[in-house]
């Protein structure tokens, strides 16, 4: 990305966070509404929104369609938010959306003054962002928009749109409590604002208590509701895995995103898929079989090839998805000896969840200063050692690469990194920089 635009983007993300819709309509206005989009699918939720957007989305371009679709946050590369037919933009096509939406925001794209004579627009950095996605889906005609939110949903910047096809809820968990809530509840109230009249909502796995209120609140709304486990549902057999869909059993031989929990998130995706698409235009089991297995979704349980050792991402940033990564190494790496390189965001807590990793072999590696905002390393140090964990002193990202790909810690099987999207992205990018290319995951 050009260093201007980031810089610029830099200096928006340093007025934090701002919810409400005001700047975002007026935003849009001034750029002639490209998000009056006539099939704009909606997600929300606290983990697996991404991939269950990339499953969607995959799905729609082996059926023919063109797609765009919005992710957050990025890893390496800011262009990664938005995705034309399942890549990210160019820089070419990114800076013709930034000028334009500089200069509806009053803003002159190149000296970043004010322009004269035009009322002036102060986004924070995600409304920014969705403006910039909504022009580019425009500029692409696409068929169809999947739209993820940034944080909550109701007050979210992507909740401008009207007349939604179709919303999705996934696995609603305890984040971002100082914004959304203090309680499950809470966020589901705050997650379930992007329902529109009328939209059919299709719902992940949710906690019981979740799911009664959610199935409540579209009872009183009248949305047509369809839940894992109730109306779709993801099966298992002595020799298959099949969907069912109401009375569409689809057989899914394999799925190319790991992890058990990505299970419910492929079933959502199908579910949703066979509401937005005409039946006349849906692929045939066989199709979709191919579609599912060959999905792939950087930093989440992905692995890089290394000497010695091999090395695992996770965006686990919260309780409920470091739990869903223990399962995974608790079934897949039981007798392996794995160095847990970690870090997380100020406000976080993981103190239940890591308690129960006692039965892995692991040795902690703290992480710090990955990102403005991530808690010091000695206070993760600290944690670890308050809960008898065994803790290396704290590194940064850098000395940890560093020593990977050295060969420095060959007396671990596996290097796991996670905590935060954040962390994960700053390991890939300097993986990137100083092994000059990201290894391809393993298959």
């Amino acid at each position: 990305m050009v260093p201007q635009i980031h810089d610029f983007l830099i200096q928006l993300g340093k007025q934090g966070i701002k919810l409400g819709l005001e700047n975002i309509i007026q935003l849009l206005k001034n750029l002639g509404n490209p998000h009056h989009h006539p099939r704009i699918i909606h997600i929300a939720g606290t983990n697996g929104k991404g991939s269950t957007l990339v499953a969607l989305e995959q799905l729609l371009l082996c059926s023919g369609f063109s797609t765009g679709s919005t992710i957050s946050p990025h890893l390496v590369k800011y262009n990664e938010r938005f995705r034309i037919n399942g890549a990210y933009v160019s820089d070419d096509l990114l800076i013709e959306a930034y000028n334009s939406v500089c200069i509806a925001c009053g803003i002159d794209p190149v000296t970043h003054e004010d322009i004269k004579n035009v009322s002036r627009i102060h986004p924070t950095y995600f409304e920014f962002s969705i403006a910039i996605a909504f022009v580019l889906f425009r500029t692409n005609n696409v068929d169809y928009i999947l739209l993820e939110t940034g944080l909550g949903g109701r007050l979210d910047a992507t909740n401008v749109v009207e007349n939604p096809i179709a919303c999705i809820l996934t696995k609603i968990a305890e984040d971002h409590q100082d914004y959304l809530g203090n309680s499950l509840s809470e966020i589901a109230t705050e997650k379930l604002g992007i329902l529109k009249k009328g939209s059919p909502l299709f719902v992940s796995r949710q906690h019981i208590a979740v799911s009664n209120q959610i199935r409540r609140y579209c009872t009183e709304h009248e949305n047509p509701i369809y839940a894992f486990g109730k109306e779709f549902n993801f099966l298992e057999d002595i020799e298959d895995e099949f969907v069912m869909l109401q009375n569409i059993k689809i057989k899914i031989p394999k799925i190319g995103l790991r992890g058990n929990h990505q299970k419910e998130n492929i079933a959502t995706a199908l579910a949703t898929y066979y509401s937005v698409v005409p039946d006349s235009e849906t692929i045939d089991n066989k199709s979709i079989a191919h579609c599912i297995k060959s999905l792939k979704w950087n930093g989440r349980l992905q692995y890089l090839k290394n000497k010695g050792c091999n090395i695992l991402l996770d965006g686990a940033h919260n309780s409920d998805s470091m739990e869903q990564l223990i399962n995974y190494l608790r079934d897949n790496h039981q007798k392996d000896r794995i160095l847990f390189a970690i870090g997380w965001m100020k406000g976080k807590e993981f103190a239940s969840v890591l308690a129960t990793i006692s039965s892995l072999d692991v040795t902690f590696q703290p992480l710090s200063n990955f990102m403005d905002g991530s808690e010091s390393g000695d206070r993760v140090e600290h944690f670890l050692q308050k809960q008898n964990k065994e803790v290396y002193q704290t590194s940064t990202v850098k000395e940890l690469l560093k020593r990977v790909s050295t060969g420095k810690i060959n007396k671990f099987d596996l290097v796991v990194i996670a905590g935060s999207l954040y962390l994960v992205g700053e390991f890939l990018s300097l993986w990137e920089v100083e092994l000059k290319s990201l290894e391809e995951p393993i298959a």
